[in-house]
């Protein structure tokens, strides 16, 4: 069996591209927005599914009830003791996770309709590249995010280091890194919209002639 070692930075690269990519497509507005999202996704995707994890524990119940013929069966109280015996839809930490990271999903995908609704797309070269690099800082928050949960254990079976990826995402020299392009970012975008010509300004038009 042959096993092929794949860097960090390999992985990293494909996902700085991939995002990238897709950045500069869009354009640096929509990216910013998007970055918002992930953002808000990081903080909020793990608190929301620890909070609404009874309420999906029961609704499913409720489905399960309803599909065996609860509500129809002579003696529904009987049906609904037998179900709350079985083990539910979300019973450990894990399956919260996945939970959360379904709400992740949720909010980032949601980041990226807004964008791509309410944001024009770029008006020109430097606003493309930008969004590259925005599209690159959103890849990286996102891996950084998903890399614990996609790559629990040190080695992965596609051997990817993940012990390392996930030290180089958390590393502070990353961060600073990451943080440093995205001042990139808005610093080149204020100048470029302030180097921006402005419309032209028409006298009034005089009518007392």
């Amino acid at each position: 069996m042959v096993t092929w070692t794949v860097s960090q930075w390999i992985v990293l690269g494909v996902v700085g591209i991939v995002f990238g990519l897709v950045g500069l497509r869009r354009g640096v507005n929509r990216e910013l927005v998007v970055a918002i999202g992930v953002a808000i996704a990081i903080i909020l995707s793990e608190r929301i599914a620890q909070a609404v994890a009874p309420q999906v524990n029961l609704f499913h119940r409720l489905g399960r009830f309803a599909v065996s013929g609860g509500l129809t069966g002579g003696d529904p109280v009987s049906g609904w003791k037998a179900l709350e015996g079985q083990a539910p839809l979300l019973e450990n930490a894990n399956d919260i996770r996945l939970l959360g990271l379904a709400v992740f999903a949720l909010i980032v995908a949601m980041a990226y309709a807004v964008g791509q609704l309410r944001c024009a797309s770029p008006s020109g070269p430097m606003l493309a590249m930008l969004g590259l690099l925005c599209g690159c800082v959103n890849g990286f928050m996102v891996a950084s995010y998903l890399a614990p949960i996609v790559f629990p254990q040190h080695t992965a079976l596609i051997a990817v280091p993940s012990a390392q990826v996930q030290a180089t995402l958390s590393s502070e020299q990353t961060i600073a890194r990451v943080v440093l392009v995205m001042v990139i970012v808005l610093v080149a975008l204020g100048l470029y919209g302030a180097r921006r010509p402005k419309d032209r300004q028409f006298p009034a038009r005089d009518d007392s002639r």
